[in-house]
């Protein structure tokens, strides 16, 4: 999968995410979406308030990505499963900015605790 279609992808994605707004799970695991593809996803979640599981691993996303998803994700007020360290490329400080804005992920994957 080229990045461009997988950035074609996730911007298809993001439009048919404002047409449903009661969805509750997101999984866009293994997508290989990079940061470009996540961050065309933010404005659609952010516009979504019943999602109740969101999963975005295994996209190497990067911090930057990660960090801008944080804002939506604490939005969804009935999250009650978030995966996005898991293969994203992510640091020990961007779990920490997470943790910081009370966000967190089940401890099935290796990850430290704060």
């Amino acid at each position: 999968v080229s990045t461009q279609s997988t950035w074609e992808g996730a911007k298809a994605l993001a439009l048919a995410l404002k047409e449903f707004t009661v969805l509750t799970n997101i999984s866009v695991d293994w997508n290989d979406l990079k940061s470009e593809g996540a961050l065309a996803l933010v404005p659609a979640l952010k516009q979504l308030k019943a999602i109740t599981s969101f999963t975005i691993y295994g996209n190497h996303i990067g911090n930057e990505a990660a960090k801008m998803l944080a804002p939506a994700l604490r939005a969804f007020r009935f999250l009650k499963e978030m995966r996005v360290f898991h293969e994203n490329d992510v640091d020990e400080e961007t779990q920490k900015f997470y943790a910081e804005c009370s966000l967190t992920e089940p401890r099935d994957f290796d990850q430290p605790e704060y």
